[in-house]
């Protein structure tokens, strides 16, 4: 449930200093609440900047300045958070720095579920060009995971044994990573579980740029093969592109 919490304070309650503390402590309390899934948005209202009030009477905009003389506290900054009752917006509340000068009110919002098809609400969608280079970057690396590397671990070929010798695995230890290896990938080629599957293949891959550490072989292929998986995946989701730069919500 969303509520905006409206900080009001006298215009002289706080000094520079003192505002400048308070400020660098709700935006740690911003980033703890985003951490929590809990935030929304949060901003002060500009000092010393022209106010006005609008009034429509009769058909007429009546227009003047602002605020009124006889108001002793302004408001002075927001904070919209998305909490699961009232009692923990006013938890929120009590820790909002501009609540020990001031007064904080608390109002729950509306949900207005017409709203919800606005384009400004709805996620990110690739473009065709970029989803159909995701979808064919995604193809590329499942091939190369699945049909050769996987099919390796599964099938009998010249060199094999000598190979799984050098990096100390056993032959059933190597068919249960292929395994491993076969499902994850199914799971970043499946839209629902791309993302999931993005992050175990890297959990993966790092494993595998250990093991060629390991016994001294080239390793940039795991590392190169990870970036890929992670392209492959914001080519066809974009939000993955805006997590990455926190942007996302």
């Amino acid at each position: 449930m969303k509520f905006l919490t409206m900080i009001y304070a006298a215009p002289d309650a706080w000094s520079p200093e003192d505002h400048a503390v308070a400020l660098e402590e709700s935006i740690d309390l911003c980033r703890e609440l985003d951490s929590l899934h809990k935030f929304v948005d949060a901003a002060p209202l500009a000092q010393n900047a022209p106010i006005k009030v609008v009034r429509v009477r009769n058909g007429e905009r009546i227009v003047s300045d602002g605020p009124f003389a006889e108001t002793k506290e302004q408001l002075g900054g927001f904070f919209l958070i998305d909490v699961d009752n009232l009692d923990e917006a006013v938890e929120v509340a009590g820790r909002i720095p501009g609540t020990t000068r001031g007064t904080t009110v608390i109002r729950p919002l509306v949900p207005l579920p017409q709203l919800d098809h606005f384009p400004s609400r709805q996620p990110a969608k690739a473009s065709k060009g970029r989803l159909i280079a995701g979808w064919m970057l995604s193809g590329l690396l499942a091939v190369f995971l699945i049909l050769l590397s996987a099919s390796g671990k599964f099938t009998d070929w010249e060199g094999k044994d000598e190979m799984f010798a050098k990096f100390g695995f056993s032959e059933q230890l190597m068919f249960n990573i292929g395994i491993v290896e076969v499902v994850i990938t199914l799971l970043f080629l499946f839209p629902r579980t791309a993302f999931l599957g993005s992050i175990l293949l890297t959990a993966y891959l790092g494993g595998a740029t250990v093991t060629h550490v390991r016994v001294e072989d080239p390793f940039f292929m795991p590392i190169l093969m990870g970036v890929l998986v992670w392209v492959a995946c914001g080519l066809r989701q974009p939000g993955i592109f805006s997590l990455a730069v926190g942007r996302a919500r």
